[in-house]
């Protein structure tokens, strides 16, 4: 049966369809006339023109509207704008949302507000209905000198913690902030008198200028500082005004200005892209100053850091001090500490790169959650050499932001307050970045002296990691998931983190100059298992071999088409590397492995999540002898082959899925990955090649120990790269074997394993490590990391032996007397008795201590330490 035809359904439907494109033809005129209406209020705004502004609002809020914008001149004393609309429209029940950031500035100060305005159709045109600040920034400061006020002063002195400085007869600039001091410069004779109230600083202090405490002239300092501080720890005498100034003293000081404005507080606005300051808070403050005999410093205190003063040598870019001073007799100074106001998710990222001219374009998107309710204001580390484009949210609306270069930061205020669960940003950028050297989860091998290249090389592979901040990464330490688009030209080949998903070619244009096409390769790379930075290798690289180990990782191997040594059966060795970690340490992180054999000057390595790079020395450079580990070096063990391979393998654990929180705690990942290294050479090679890389290890320690304790981690380095090798790589190796023997291979190893467990992909501390090793043995170790971590002397001992006859049975005594700092450590005793060779482990703690063995026949030969893997010295 055929259906009936309804004719009045389908005129309705006729009409409506009508009326609907008349409704979109009319609608599309409509936003063309706001569009209009929205370039015309941003004149009115920019022009000051009040009676205007007020007329694009409706007629009953108008007049308050007018007030309010009144009020940021009369009020505020502000007197210009600077604004930009972001684009987009946003329609909701009948009213269009457009959002405006808008700057109000004077000479000296600015306010960052932004706007959302909810315009409707009011008789035919386009009217505000409501106005709304959902974002501002306050206390934003156009920061000069100098300005109007200057003096000449008798005596200037800045007391503060551990630091003062006094200047006579000096020429004193203050800022050109109204009613508020918050930076001062002073030009003329002075002196610094600086004495840390920390132990180890002061050794610190001593290693580098032979004394506890630094005096010595200075001819200039710049401070910035809240104003409370101002009052409190500024103390002017004799100030009087100062006659007109010269066009010399004028020039100097605005040269001083200009070389310390941008360190500190200061950031460079994305709309205005002017610098602005903030002011330090509470006992916040910075002081630099040049010293003819130590070169330029700067003292920083901060409460907000667990290090609440440093004295940062800028001439030589390295700190001297850094520490928390000690409490005094009203307490410990108040303290604050915040937790990461937020956490990352993943990154999409798509990034192209050109190795020949080390050029680099992305697009990055980042996915956070909040841990600290509503977010105002995001953090990123960033390349200052890169140019930000721009940033966008979730709805696609640009964001502004302000840029601290010397710093190395990127702040971004949101719109508005998210109280999303989870926050997306996109991020644009692109410059030329040529990566620096890694210094991340990286093994540095002492390089031979005064090394000569001979045949000029061409090294074609550039590795982006942390160091390079070539992505906007987190300020603190964070793990992530991501998915990673690389695009290079076709010849090269791209590594990355991850499993590989896709591989393609594109076809490149002709350029306009050369006329040659240059086609393009990309990869696309994914790790579902948390990642703590993002890294890639890019260079003429080939494939070599593919294999999976027992536990059914996956292994891949790669190296630089120049290199031409041999590496069959380095996958074999690799798989041979992580059987032995997994039985030791737990499953091995990731969901692959890849390896790359890198051409390259020196010789070392990198480790990055999932991926393992050896620099591997040409032919040419090891027969000079360029580049190659130095004999002589606290970290060479180069005469094992499987060193490199399994140092870097090992940094998967110890690194990666486990890392460090702070500079002190570095030991955690190269200490436990060179300490990991020497327990495979031990499985392959035995007991006697453990024993005399553990007897390298000690007299590397007694020769370098006094340079500082395991926990001034890389700061040891400033003083003597030898001494932060040995004592980070090595000494830490020896205190960790002294643990092993101190607690029993079963209770150790079961306790690296819970501190994998536990602390897998997160930050860990020193303290971390060892409260998880007391909680599985059941063993007070404080004074065991005070002793071996926290200290940089090494134990002095004296042993006094006799034997005697108590109820007709021989024993004999070993009495132990620690000369200086008490330790506690395993000590291996040996003697003969009769043809038989005795050991006997005892476990020194106390100043006195001793022990009595009931004897078979009459002890000699006696040994303490036999194997001498113990950093002490015995009388």
């Amino acid at each position: 049966m055929r259906p009936r035809i309804n004719r009045a359904f389908f005129l309705v439907l006729g009409v409506f369809f009508l009326f609907l494109a008349s409704s979109l033809s009319v609608s599309a005129e409509s936003l063309d006339t706001l569009e209009a209406t929205l370039r015309q209020f941003q004149a009115a705004i920019e022009n000051l023109d009040f009676s205007a502004y007020g007329l694009f609002f409706l007629p009953e809020i108008g007049q308050a509207e007018v007030g309010v914008f009144d009020s940021y001149f009369t009020d505020l004393g502000m007197d210009g704008v600077v604004v930009r609309r972001l684009p987009g429209i946003k329609e909701r029940a009948g009213e269009h949302t457009v959002f405006f950031h808008v700057v109000f500035q004077n000479s000296y100060a600015a306010l960052v507000e932004t706007w959302r305005l909810s315009f409707v159709l009011k008789d035919g045109d386009w009217k505000i209905a409501s106005r709304e600040v959902v974002s501002r920034l306050r206390n934003l400061y156009r920061l000069k000198i100098p300005s109007d006020r200057w003096e000449r002063v008798e005596k200037i002195t800045i007391d503060h913690q551990d630091i003062s400085l006094t200047f006579n007869q000096a020429l004193v600039f203050y800022d050109n902030l109204p009613e508020i001091e918050t930076a001062l410069l002073i030009i003329g004779p002075g002196r610094m008198a600086f004495r840390p109230s920390d132990e180890n600083e002061k050794h610190q202090l001593k290693l580098m200028y032979k004394t506890e405490s630094l005096s010595s002239e200075v001819d200039h300092a710049y401070l910035r500082f809240s104003p409370s501080f101002f009052s409190r720890h500024v103390h002017l005498d004799g100030a009087r005004p100062a006659p007109p100034i010269s066009p010399r003293d004028l020039e100097q000081a605005t040269a001083y200005f200009g070389r310390y404005q941008e360190n500190f507080f200061t950031v460079e606005n994305s709309l205005t892209r002017e610098l602005l300051t903030v002011l330090p808070q509470g006992e916040e403050a910075v002081i630099e100053f040049r010293s003819p005999k130590l070169g330029d410093l700067t003292y920083i205190f901060s409460p907000f850091a667990e290090d609440e003063i440093s004295l940062y040598d800028r001439t030589r870019d390295r700190f001297i001090c850094l520490y928390s001073p000690r409490e005094t007799d009203e307490g410990r100074p108040l303290r604050f500490f915040f937790g990461q106001p937020f956490d990352i998710l993943h990154y999409d990222v798509e990034a192209e790169v050109d190795p020949g001219t080390f050029f680099l374009s992305a697009k990055v998107r980042v996915k956070l959650v909040s841990r600290s309710g509503g977010l105002e204001t995001l953090r990123f580390r960033l390349n200052p050499r890169l140019n930000l484009i721009r940033i966008l949210d979730e709805e696609g609306r640009e964001l502004m932001f302000n840029q601290d270069r010397s710093n190395r930061m990127v702040y971004v205020p949101l719109i508005e307050p998210s109280s999303r669960e989870t926050i997306t940003l996109e991020f644009f950028y692109q410059g030329r970045l040529e990566p620096p050297p890694s210094h991340t989860d990286v093994l540095l091998a002492g390089q031979a002296e005064e090394p000569r290249i001979v045949v000029p090389l061409k090294f074609e592979s550039l590795l982006y990691s942390y160091s390079a901040l070539w992505y906007p990464s987190p300020p603190h330490e964070d793990y992530f998931t991501a998915r990673v688009k690389l695009v290079a030209p076709a010849e090269m080949t791209c590594l990355g983190q991850g499993l590989l998903l896709e591989k393609g070619y594109s076809v490149g244009r002709k350029g306009e100059k050369s006329g040659l096409r240059q086609d393009k390769a990309y990869w696309i790379y994914e790790s579902k298992t948390p990642l703590k930075y993002l890294a890639f290798l890019v260079g003429k690289l080939e494939f070599l071999q593919e294999s999976r180990t027992t536990s059914g990782l996956n292994l891949e191997l790669f190296s630089s088409q120049e290199f031409r040594l041999n590496w069959r059966g380095s996958l074999e060795e690799a798989a041979a590397i992580l059987s032995f970690y997994e039985k030791q340490f737990g499953r091995f992180p990731y969901e692959s492995l890849r390896i790359i054999l890198r051409f390259w000057e020196t010789k070392g390595g990198h480790s990055p999540g999932s991926l393992v790079i050896l620099n591997q020395l040409p032919r040419s450079l090891a027969s000079q002898g360029v580049g190659l580990a130095n004999p002589a070096s606290p970290v060479d063990l180069s005469r094992w082959p499987e060193y490199f391979l399994a140092h870097e393998i090992a940094h998967q654990w110890w690194g990666q899925a486990v890392t460090w929180r702070r500079y002190r705690d570095q030991w955690l990942s190269e200490g436990l990955a060179q300490f990991s290294t020497i327990l495979f050479l031990k499985e392959k090679y035995g007991r006697k090649a453990y024993t005399d890389i553990l007897r390298q290890f000690a007299r590397w320690t007694e020769k370098k120990s006094r340079w500082g304790p395991v926990i001034m981690g890389s700061r040891l380095s400033y003083l003597d790269f030898e001494a932060f090798q040995t004592i980070i790589y090595n000494k830490s190796s020896l205190a960790l074997n002294l643990l092993c023997e101190l607690l029993g291979e079963d209770v150790f190893f079961k306790g690296l394993k819970e501190f994998v467990t536990v602390f897998r992909f997160r930050p860990a501390s020193t303290r971390d490590f060892f409260q998880t090793m007391e909680k599985v043995s059941g063993t007070d170790l404080q004074a065991f990391r005070q002793s071996w971590f926290e200290k940089h002397t090494l134990p002095r001992v004296r042993l006094q032996t006799s034997t005697e006859i108590r109820a007709g049975q021989p024993f004999f005594t070993v009495k132990i007397e620690q000369l200086e700092d008490v330790f506690v450590f395993p000590l291996w005793l040996e003697w003969k008795e009769g043809t038989s060779v005795r050991r006997e482990k005892v476990v020194v703690q106390e100043k006195n201590q001793e022990f009595s063995f009931s004897l078979k026949a009459k002890p000699r030969q006696f040994k303490a330490d036999p194997e001498k893997i113990l950093p002490a010295v015995f009388n």
